[in-house]
């Protein structure tokens, strides 16, 4: 008996030193990538390594990748965006052996001098949150990871007049590996549809000078953009009496306009 026990304990022990052995790069590939928010949530406080790991936008790209290739119900999309008091929230909800499981995620920003209904969501990719606030004061936006409620903020330098018309896109470029923020701005005393295009790799801002559409096309509701695959796609119109309604695509690695309908 004591002998089996003696081998049960060596066993016991040789299991934890393999699991002790599994590299870093394996569990954040093939394991951490696969297990829902709640439990990441859970899991960044296991170690800094672990944390940095979770926090990082390589790891946000990899779990989304990851959740896409498997067969489970889980998926990145199954959330609810919720603004109230001042607050903005993300409800989650999974389904896990027929049972659903809600928890609720706030972004810790205070938007005490704005009107938090003024703060307009753009979008998600990725388990990226992006999140604008425009006015002839200011101008900026957000990008919030709610696995690990970091956010940064950037802000535009230009700003709006108060005729002027804007509206934001959220979206990621896979061939530079970078997540990208478009921001048109309708300039009603120039008839200019002015466009600009935030690099959250070089974090500047870039203005498209050449991007396909004339004066005569203008934007009809201040919108946010609808990614499909690397385009970014919303409804406009043309100035006159006939006027001509349209779906107008801006796709991000050209960064070029193309009329869809």
């Amino acid at each position: 008996k004591n002998r089996m026990a003696e081998v049960s304990d060596d066993e016991n022990a040789r299991v934890s030193q393999q699991q002790q052995d599994l590299p870093h790069d394996l569990i954040a590939s093939q394991i951490l990538t696969r297990l829902p928010i709640k439990s990441l949530l859970q899991y960044k406080c296991v170690s800094k390594e672990w944390y940095s790991t979770i926090s990082s936008y390589a790891f946000a790209n990899a779990r989304f990748r990851a959740c896409l290739s498997s067969y489970s119900a889980y998926s990145p999309i199954e959330c609810l965006f919720i603004q109230a008091e001042n607050c903005c929230y993300l409800l989650f909800y999974e389904e896990e052996d027929a049972v659903l499981d809600y928890y609720l995620v706030k972004l810790e920003i205070d938007f005490n001098d704005q009107n938090q209904n003024e703060i307009q969501l753009l979008g998600s990719c990725n388990g990226l949150v992006c999140l604008a606030y425009s006015s002839p004061v200011t101008s900026y936006f957000y990008i919030w990871n709610p696995i690990t409620n970091r956010w940064c903020k950037f802000t535009d330098p230009h700003l709006l007049s108060f005729n002027d018309r804007t509206s934001w896109g959220f979206t990621y470029v896979s061939s530079s590996e970078d997540y990208k923020v478009v921001r048109l701005i309708q300039d009603f005393s120039t008839l200019e549809l002015i466009v600009r295009v935030f690099s959250l790799r070089t974090q500047e801002w870039k203005h498209v000078h050449d991007h396909g559409l004339d004066r005569s096309v203008c934007l009809t509701k201040p919108n946010s953009g609808v990614l499909v695959g690397e385009t970014l796609y919303w409804f406009m119109d043309t100035r006159g009496p006939a006027r001509n309604p349209m779906v107008v695509g801006f796709n991000l690695v050209h960064e070029k306009f193309e009329t869809v309908l």
